[in-house]
């Protein structure tokens, strides 16, 4: 017999700064296919950025948890 399998999805909700000169702190959620770190968040969040056109100084990611 066939099953459908589906995949987990990962869903994070992430505090972050994307300027050095602005402290304010966003929040946002991310999705992956896999667990990530930190550093591959930060990789997550400027490519979602990009995706609608904006373009961080830096992205910094202060906290993230599982949601």
């Amino acid at each position: 017999m066939w099953g459908l399998f589906r995949r987990q999805k990962y869903n994070y909700k992430v505090r972050f700064t994307d300027s050095i000169d602005d402290p304010y702190i966003n929040q946002t959620e991310i999705s992956s296919d896999d667990p990530v770190s930190k550093a591959e968040a930060e990789d997550l969040l400027r490519e979602q950025m990009e995706a609608n056109n904006i373009y961080p100084e830096w992205v910094r990611v202060i906290s993230l948890q599982d949601s």
